[in-house]
């Protein structure tokens, strides 16, 4: 997704697949807004500069797949760019 999805809106989260890890799914609503504040940043590893990206925080539907990993919350905060709109069909 390339811009902020209004609240309430469904959405889809894939996480990337690792050596470690299958790819995650999981849908639910979005609940808050973490915009960029638009900072240029340089990660302290490679020396590359980039821009945070917008966020927002996305209550998971019930029941909680059985990967979760946030402890004590069905909530967690994706960049946009790693969601999709949920789709209707």
């Amino acid at each position: 997704m390339e811009t902020m999805p209004g609240l309430n809106v469904r959405v889809l989260y894939r996480s990337k697949a690792t050596e470690q890890s299958p790819t995650r799914t999981c849908a639910g609503i979005v609940v808050a807004h973490y915009p960029s504040d638009g900072m240029v940043r340089t990660d302290p590893e490679s020396g590359e500069e980039y821009i945070t990206p917008h966020h927002v925080a996305v209550q998971v539907d019930a029941p909680l797949p059985d990967w979760w990993h946030y402890k004590n919350t069905d909530t967690f905060a994706p960049e946009i760019g790693d969601l999709e709109l949920e789709s209707s069909e």
